[in-house]
This record gives structure tokens, sequence and C-alpha cells, in this order.
């Protein structure tokens, strides 16, 4: 499902840019790389997606 329908369109954003700075510090990706991991991973229901999106849920 995709997460603009469980989310709101500003926490699909939060959680992405936290996935993609993450992919980007740990993996020492470029921000750009990182960033279009980030959306392949959410479009192909990552369950580290869903984690981050409960986790925003619970806060």
């Amino acid at each position: 499902m995709p997460l603009d329908l469980i989310l709101h369109l500003e926490l699909v954003a939060v959680v992405l840019y936290r996935i993609a700075d993450s992919l980007a510090q740990q993996d020492l990706l470029p921000e750009r790389v990182a960033f279009r991991m980030a959306c392949e991973r959410a479009t192909d229901g990552d369950p580290l997606v869903q984690a981050a999106r409960a986790g925003l849920d619970a806060a």
C-alpha cells in the first residue's frame, strides 16, 4: 500500500528523508542516490520503511 495513503504527505517526506539520510551516512552514498533508494524501498514495501513509519506514528 502506498505510504501516501497511510500517512499525510508531510510525514511521507519526513520518513523518506530520514531513511535517505541514514543510507547516505551509513553507506557513504551521495544524497541523490540515497534518496532514490529510499523512494524505491518505500514503493517496494520494505519492512524498514514500514518500521520507520510506525516509529513516527508512535511519536
